[in-house]
Parts: C-alpha cells; sequence; structure tokens
C-alpha cells in the first residue's frame, strides 16, 4: 500500500498530513484513501468520492487541497459541493468534471461553475 505524504509533493505542507493511500493495486481505475491525521475523510475514484465528515477547520483545509491537487476542471471546485455530499449519504462528489451525482439514480445534482 502506498502512501503519499503531502510535505513530499510541496504545494502544501503539515507534518501530520496525508494526501492518499492507493489502494487498487490492479492498475485499474485508482481509488484514493485521503486521511486527516488518523481519520479517514475520503475514499473513492476521482469520479466519485465519498466524503466522511468535515470534523475540524484543519480537516477542512486538507479536504480543499486534496480536491486542488486532484481537480482536473479549471476552475476552482466550490466547497459548498464538499458540503453537499458529506450531508446526503448517496452523492459523491466528481472532481474529474466539476459536480456532484446521486449514486442510486445517475442524476448530476449540482455543478460547480
Amino acid at each position: 500500500m502506498l502512501k503519499w505524504f503531502n510535505i513530499e509533493k510541496g504545494k502544501h505542507t503539515t507534518k501530520n498530513y496525508t494526501v492518499w493511500v492507493d489502494t487498487n493495486k490492479d492498475n485499474m481505475p485508482t481509488e484514493y484513501e485521503m486521511y486527516s491525521y488518523n481519520t479517514l475523510v475520503i475514499k473513492g475514484a476521482l469520479d466519485s468520492l465519498e466524503i466522511m465528515g468535515l470534523y475540524s477547520m484543519t480537516t477542512r483545509r486538507h479536504i480543499r487541497w486534496f480536491v486542488d491537487e486532484h481537480a482536473d476542471t479549471r476552475e476552482n471546485i466550490p466547497f459548498e459541493l464538499v458540503k453537499m455530499v458529506v450531508a446526503h449519504k448517496n452523492y459523491r462528489l466528481d472532481i474529474m468534471h466539476g459536480c456532484v451525482w446521486d449514486i442510486t439514480t445517475g442524476e448530476i445534482i449540482a455543478e460547480g461553475h
């Protein structure tokens, strides 16, 4: 299991911040786990991220950094989309397309434009 610490990348640096853990060992679409300190906060593929909670201001910063590092859109993804995913267990954040979608219906709920 590969752990990548943000301090090694140098864009956002805190000593207790693990940006992601690569949980997919088969070279299939990569799945991520992001930990803030020892708490699992984000898991899933970049087009279907489950966000467990916001917890603290530090964790919110870590989530923002993760989204900024991996977003495939030219614009920043609004943090309101992250809050929406936390509030609804069936919603997932797609940071590749900048939207929130419902896993039960496949419907796009909100877009970050």
